[in-house]
Formats: C-alpha cells, sequence, structure tokens
C-alpha cells in the first residue's frame, strides 16, 4: 500500500508541477468564493464517487481502505459550499502545485470524513484529478476523473 500512495503523491505532484504554470486561472474568478456551485461537472464527479464507492474492482477497494472510504454510502457524498473548506483545500492544492494563494477555485466534496477536491483548470491531456485529503486536510491520493 504505501509504495502505490508514494506512486500516487509523485505522479500528482508531478503534474501540478508541470500543469499549473500552464493553466491560468480566470481572473473574473480571482478574489471569490472558492467554491464551485453545483453544475453538470459536480453531477458527473458526485456520480464518479458514487459508482467508485459501490465498485467491486479490486483496485477501487483498495484505493478506498487507504482513503478511508470504505463502507461510506454514496448518499454521504455532498458537494461542499463552505468558503472556509474550499479556502482550505484549494491552499493545499497550491502547495502540491507549488504556488501561494493561486485564487483557485474548485469543487468540493465531503466523502463521509474525508474530503474530494477537483480543479478542472488542471488537467493531464484530457484528464482531470480528484484529490482526496482527510479532515485534517492532509493529502491521502488521486484519481482520474474524466
Amino acid at each position: 500500500m504505501k509504495r502505490k500512495n508514494c506512486l500516487a503523491i509523485a505522479w500528482t505532484a508531478a503534474c501540478f508541477g508541470i500543469l499549473t504554470t500552464h493553466v491560468p486561472i480566470g481572473a473574473s474568478e480571482a478574489g471569490s468564493s472558492q467554491c464551485k456551485a453545483a453544475d453538470s461537472i459536480s453531477t458527473r464527479v458526485n456520480g464518479f464517487i458514487s459508482d467508485l464507492l459501490l465498485s467491486t474492482d479490486s483496485g477501487d477497494i483498495a484505493m478506498r481502505d487507504t482513503v478511508g472510504i470504505n463502507g461510506v454510502q454514496p448518499s454521504q457524498v455532498a458537494l461542499v459550499t463552505d468558503s472556509r473548506i474550499c479556502s482550505r483545500l484549494a491552499s493545499e492544492i497550491d502547495h502540491l502545485a507549488g504556488v501561494n494563494n493561486s485564487g483557485r477555485v474548485i469543487y468540493a466534496f465531503s466523502v463521509g470524513n474525508t474530503f474530494g477536491a477537483l480543479d478542472p483548470t488542471i488537467k493531464a491531456s484530457e484528464w482531470v484529478q480528484l484529490l482526496f485529503y482527510d479532515n485534517h486536510y492532509k493529502f491521502l491520493w488521486s484519481v482520474s476523473v474524466f
């Protein structure tokens, strides 16, 4: 497990290090709330998380164990709109990316006692990464969403 987690952290850090310098945050979004509102993307991500929670795939089960979301039900997944939580998660993404106070605006989800965070402006090819954090905002895992 530790090796997989280290690889996930290294891969995520590499992607953020490469991509954040090439994908600017929209000027219209800077300075406003760092929580994205419910829309078609948040619906897709919520569906992705729900599918992940119900999956019987051994890789998904191992990931759920590592992240601590095994046993979480899809009904326990919710879009977060608390600006303090979004700000803290955005700050943690900035930390991974090696930048400060980017003003990034994210989708944040509560998944049981953990958080999922997604900044759709950061892509690796066509893939967007959903980042999982514990309730102390410690990075746990990254998974490609769409």
